[in-house]
């Protein structure tokens, strides 16, 4: 959890500065709040797994979000580990609060953390493209970002744009800065996992050849 909080301290070099646009600073109030929102997800359409078209997701809208109509936020888009969903990072690691507590401090500005979820029936589909669970790296980039672009006061551009994930979210999140590049513009990986090894890892075995030689729902089932 240290590595979390030393990232959202980083989000100070989100760019905060663009023509025509107010930008929030830390706002008098102290509490943020969270609102659950249902997002369109076409790229997840006809997927062999039978994950929904609609996807939930959270958000964090920083102290004073209310407050002011004039005001956008740099985003941050937090994706979670395998067998989680979003709500990990609001009852475990309760982000919205050390988010408040950071923003009260003036240790980092005030953001918008977008934390959607990632799961489907056998777990995760580490944030990729697949023709079996779904184009979840599209998802992410072009339905998420795009609905929380039009639906929140976001400063929709790059280098306003952040993402970072835990174990499958790690590994989501590397993929997404490196194939996204026009996306997102800054990236922090905590334990990125796992289907890209191709030497074994720690115990001498060859699990992790095998998961990543997986193809099809066959292969799994």
């Amino acid at each position: 959890m240290q590595r979390l909080l030393f990232i959202l301290f980083l989000f100070g070099a989100l760019n905060l500065g663009m023509p025509g646009l107010s930008v929030a600073q830390s706002s008098p109030d102290t509490a943020g709040r969270v609102v659950e929102v249902a997002v369109p997800a076409p790229a997840l359409a006809g997927n062999l797994l039978g994950t929904p078209d609609i996807q939930d997701a959270a958000v964090y809208l920083p102290p004073g979000y209310d407050i002011d109509p004039g005001l956008r936020y740099p985003v941050i888009y937090l994706l979670h580990g395998i067998f989680d969903d979003y709500g990990v990072w609001l009852k475990f690691e309760d982000i919205p609060a050390r988010l408040d507590r950071l923003i009260a401090a003036k240790t980092m500005p005030s953001v918008l953390v977008v934390m959607p979820n990632g799961g489907n029936k056998y777990g995760g589909g580490y944030y990729r493209n697949s023709p079996i669970s779904g184009r979840w790296a599209d998802y992410i980039s072009d339905d998420l970002v795009g609905h929380i672009d039009a639906e929140f006061r976001t400063l929709a551009g790059v280098d306003s744009r952040a993402i970072v994930g835990h174990s499958m979210g790690g590994y989501g999140a590397l993929h997404l800065a490196i194939s996204r590049p026009g996306v997102f513009s800054v990236v922090w990986s905590m334990s990125p996992c796992c289907l890209a090894a191709t030497d074994d890892f720690g115990f001498g075995n060859d699990a992790w050849k095998r998961a990543a030689s997986v193809t099809s729902q066959e292969d799994i089932d």
